[in-house]
């Protein structure tokens, strides 16, 4: 037993050597992992799918006859099966082999892939589910390799066919096109419980003009709990089902507990539908009863997902008893409870300006919002806040040229899935009334943001500018100024590891704002992981940077990448020199790690020194938390509503 452990540990040992020098080639091209080669410039599928050429269908499950991965790929699955024989040999072997080297690349290019099919007639279409443990693109057939895994891919269930069908852009007979191709994996790989998806267009034998699609999806386990607020007198728990029964609906539970609060138990219930019809359209309910709040709620809405969505809205409405804010994204907290109920409806229409562009389409969006809100409690703040707890009618307009394309690559906020980029520019312009019970006012604010790749080799920046605020006969109130710019670097190397680098900049200053109006060091826009609500301005200028490095390595699928982070803060009041702002400060390090077959979020632990801080607030911080994957910001027209200052 000994001899062929010590034996298993020397071939382990072997290979992670040449796993490093396959590594430490910092010239080598990456090559995507995708389901298909390149020869002699053209697009070679890496694996055959037996279709039936003679049925026009859609909708078919099949089973892929895949070509075996190459024989390197033999030894690390035998290797993995002698090394799980026992505890130590297994807890090695996930260490320090992860089987072959991960590749992944800066630049997918899913368009270019799919030109070479522009024009043909789609035939059938048929759909591959890959369990959310074991297979990926490159190795579809692969097995998972615990018991855990295979556990997990027995309870879990793939979303149907019937979801997927009704979530393409495209049906049999139409004419194949590389953009719409693209648009549809991006808009599954939206969808939370997919953690990726590939179209594979192949040419019918007898005919080839016409081309059959297969449709490679790939989940993630979609059950998940969280822990939050974890203390010796609170607790928030939450269990949830991102694709309850493969239809793509969301249910989450949650249990909130504090002995200091009243109630000091109490639950929070969402439901969500997604696409409902094939419509795009969302439908959330939600119910709770907690010591944040009481209430229940509901929203229908559909986005412009795409340059080909014409009619975008929404409603929403929902009724809340004893909170203290007036919905979770506004900036204000009141130190009272309040009771009031909320009702919004928006359309808008989108109109190409040119044809026959694709994705360089440019259009023009327009817009309208109406917003009612009725207290029956009010919160006893500051007599200036009364206009802002008023009972209301509000009316916005809005117009806006959108121009947006997205691209792909990966390692940027993911661990090794596919990331749609956003390329292009908005420009939007809002106007309306405010009708309160003591004043009537006027709203106006115009904003442009862009974002491009400011090179072939991916490095990528975003900037916005925005301005606008209420008007109040001839006084101008509630206004801003905000201006911000993040840049994330193309993927390097640093010794054997891959790295990417990031930097922000944030400006936004406020005008004329009620008292309790202010702007935070501690939120997304100011330094991380700080405490404090005493450092509060109406001025902030924010610079931060962070160097990412990815670890190719893995324990049980899940994935770790360090970072490293400065963050900077000048903070005051609006219009004062720069040399009266207070500064703050916070660097630190630390870890996240995730495992994208899982719809947890991603575990942070970090390290932090405050040089600079408020009395009452420790210069050292250590912090664990579940992290959301950032959201890249996009350029689809929205609907008009007043910019938020925070």
């Amino acid at each position: 037993m000994c001899a062929r452990n010590i034996g298993i540990l020397l071939s382990v040992l072997l290979y992670w050597g040449i796993t490093n020098l396959y590594a430490a080639d910092k010239n080598r091209e990456s090559v995507p992992a995708l389901s298909h080669y390149v020869v002699d410039g053209k697009d070679t599928l890496w694996f055959l799918v037996p279709i039936d050429y003679t049925v026009m269908g859609s909708g078919k499950t099949i089973e892929p006859n895949i070509i075996k991965a190459p024989s390197v790929q033999a030894f690390y699955d035998s290797l993995r099966a002698k090394a799980y024989q026992n505890f130590f040999t297994r807890v090695l072997h996930d260490w320090i082999i992860s089987g072959p080297p991960p590749t992944y690349n800066d630049n997918l290019n899913r368009r270019a892939y799919f030109r070479a099919f522009e024009g043909k007639t789609i035939g059938s279409i048929y759909f591959v589910h890959l369990d959310p443990f074991g297979p990926d693109f490159a190795y579809p057939d692969r097995k998972a390799s615990t018991w855990v895994g295979r556990a997990a891919n027995n309870i879990h269930v793939n979303t149907r066919n019937s979801f997927l069908y009704k979530s393409l852009l495209f049906k049999s007979g139409d004419k194949a096109s590389s953009f719409k191709f693209a648009e549809n994996e991006r808009l599954l790989r939206e969808y939370p419980f997919i953690r990726d998806v590939r179209i594979i267009p192949v040419p019918r034998v007898n005919d080839p003009n016409i081309v059959d699609l297969t449709i490679m999806t790939k989940d993630v386990f979609s059950f998940g709990i969280e822990f939050d607020n974890v203390s010796a007198k609170s607790m928030e728990a939450k269990v949830y089902n991102k694709n309850a029964f493969g239809i793509g609906h969301e249910l989450s539970a949650s249990l909130l507990m504090n002995s200091d609060k009243t109630p000091a138990t109490g639950y929070e219930v969402l439901y969500n539908i997604n696409n409902i019809g094939g419509s795009f359209t969302d439908l959330s309910i939600g119910i709770g009863n907690n010591y944040n709040r009481e209430g229940l709620g509901m929203q229908l809405k559909k986005d412009f997902k795409t340059p080909y969505t014409k009619w975008a809205g929404g409603v929403a409405s929902y009724f809340l008893r004893n909170t203290y804010r007036i919905s979770d994204d506004d900036p204000i907290l009141s130190k009272n409870p309040m009771n009031f109920g909320f009702q919004e409806y928006w359309i808008g229409r989108s109109f190409p300006l040119c044809k026959n562009k694709g994705e360089e389409t440019p259009h023009l969006i327009l817009s309208s919002l109406f917003q009612f809100k009725h207290f029956s409690k009010r919160p006893e703040d500051t007599d200036q806040m009364a206009y802002y707890y008023s009972n209301s009618l509000a009316f916005f307009e809005g117009i806006s040229y959108s121009k947006w394309n997205h691209k792909q690559a990966n390692l940027i906020y993911g661990f090794g899935r596919t990331e749609d980029i956003p390329t292009g520019m908005l420009v939007e312009g809002v106007a309306g009334i405010d009708r309160n019970e003591f004043m009537k006012r006027g709203y106006g604010h115009i904003a442009l943001s862009g974002g491009s790749f400011l090179s072939p080799r991916m490095n990528y920046l975003y900037t916005s500018v925005s301005f606008g605020g209420f008007f109040n006969k001839c006084h101008f109130q509630q206004g801003m100024f905000d201006l911000s710019a993040e840049y994330f670097s193309r993927l390097f190397y640093l010794d054997r590891f891959k790295a990417r680098q990031f930097f922000s900049l944030y400006y936004t200053a406020g005008i004329h704002r009620f008292d309790p109006e202010g702007l935070f060091v501690k939120d997304d826009r100011g330094i991380r992981n700080f405490s404090s609500l005493d450092a509060i301005g109406s001025q902030r200028i924010t610079f931060k940077s962070e160097t990412v490095i990815f670890h190719d390595k893995d324990i049980l699928n899940f994935r770790f990448a360090s970072f490293y982070f400065s963050d900077f803060s000048l903070l005051g009041n609006s219009g004062a020199p720069l040399n009266d702002q207070k500064l703050y400060a916070g660097i630190g390090t630390g870890i996240r790690i995730r495992n994208e077959s899982l719809v947890f979020r991603t575990i942070e632990l970090a390290v932090e020194y405050f040089p600079s801080h408020p009395t009452g607030m420790s210069g050292f911080g250590f912090s664990i938390k579940g992290e959301l994957r950032p959201v890249f910001k996009n350029f689809a027209g929205r609907k008009p509503i007043p910019l938020i200052f925070k």
